[in-house]
């Protein structure tokens, strides 16, 4: 193998790599986004759904008695 056929492929690998370097740090920050996203999400059903059960058990419990 030739030393341009070798620098060729190495010049080859390195766009490939900061190719994928470059998709990873999308990929990544869409991840962190969506997570963002959900864990606000969340937090907002938890405000309606956490009363409902408290009342839920309230009842319940004096319905029980």
């Amino acid at each position: 193998m030739d030393r341009s056929t070798l620098a060729q492929q190495v010049e080859s690998v390195e766009l490939n790599v900061a190719f994928l370097q470059q998709e990873h740090r999308i990929l990544l920050s869409g991840l962190r986004l969506e997570i963002r996203n959900l864990k606000k999400r969340c937090s907002g059903l938890s405000l309606i759904l956490i009363p409902e059960i408290l009342h839920s058990e309230l009842r319940y419990r004096n319905h029980k008695t």
